[in-house]
């Protein structure tokens, strides 16, 4: 009877730290995986080299909305988001570190602009 009790209890225990690190681990590795697609579309696709970009910051919203923060070495200020699909990976914003979104403001063209 005591044996029973006891498996009983580390069953519980297993599932219940299970089931709460689940969520955690899913979204680890979503943004894992949403910065492994962007690196390489930025590799693959565009040719740019490792060293051109970084990627700053990935986020969650809205499924399927995943996105990820880009910056590159030759602009630093200048922030370019990429939204991650099932089946395609798009540019679809640009915005500097004071927010703002237009290029005569900034005395420069934003270089890496895909649209």
């Amino acid at each position: 009877m005591r044996n029973k009790k006891r498996t009983m209890l580390i069953a519980i225990v297993a599932f219940v730290t299970i089931m709460t690190l689940a969520p955690y681990l899913f979204i680890q590795y979503q943004h894992y995986n949403i910065e492994k697609k962007v690196t390489a579309y930025l590799l693959n696709d565009k040719e740019y080299d490792q060293e051109d970009f970084e990627i700053v910051r990935t986020d969650i919203g809205k499924v399927p909305r995943y996105s990820a923060d880009v910056v590159f070495k030759d602009e630093p200020k200048i922030f370019y988001i990429y939204s991650v699909y099932p089946e395609s990976l798009i540019q679809v914003d640009v915005f500097t570190v004071d927010d703002n979104t237009q290029e005569d403001k900034m005395n420069s063209k934003f270089k890496h602009r895909e649209y």
